[in-house]
């Protein structure tokens, strides 16, 4: 498995919170 449920829920939260915001901050 490649992870692309994952991938999309990632996708869907970067977009919807800023970057540099919450537990994804890069």
């Amino acid at each position: 498995m490649t992870g692309s449920v994952i991938d999309t829920a990632t996708n869907a939260v970067t977009t919807t919170i800023p970057v540099g915001t919450g537990p994804f901050a890069t």
